[in-house]
């Protein structure tokens, strides 16, 4: 709790498939209030907002098989639990998820991902949110 960014980060910046958080669990924790926001005027226009509670993703090779289960997650900005980049696979069960910006946020290059039985509420702005990628 009270990180200047993530509570808890899974990520892999390489192209090496050894160094991927495959099959990982994470599970029974209490993560809150991470992340911080950069004000760029006086009005608030423009300032971006950094760290999560759970962030799992990879910019290299896919991410596989993760789990993420049976924690209390709230108060974090911008996002509770956010799945990035070649995040495949994934569960995300169980979960509370209270009082964060966002609940829960999956890109467009996570794919079958599961979400089931978790309570979202009383999030600012959205419960869950899957940004999409339109073929053209």
């Amino acid at each position: 709790h009270d990180n200047a960014s993530t509570g808890i980060q899974l990520w892999n910046t390489s192209n090496d498939p050894t160094l991927v958080p495959n099959h990982t669990i994470v599970e029974n924790n209490i993560i809150y209030a991470n992340g911080f926001t950069v004000v760029k005027s006086k009005k608030g226009v423009g300032s971006e907002q950094y760290g999560r509670g759970i962030v799992l993703g990879s910019n290299g090779a896919a991410s596989e098989g993760n789990l993420i289960q049976n924690n209390i997650i709230f108060a974090n900005f911008p996002l509770g639990i956010g799945l990035y980049s070649l995040s495949n696979n994934t569960k995300i069960i169980n979960n509370t998820i209270v009082a964060n910006v966002n609940g829960i946020g999956s890109d467009e290059r996570a794919t079958n991902v599961i979400v089931k039985n978790n309570i979202v509420y009383d999030n600012n702005a959205e419960a869950v949110r899957a940004w999409l990628e339109i073929n053209r």
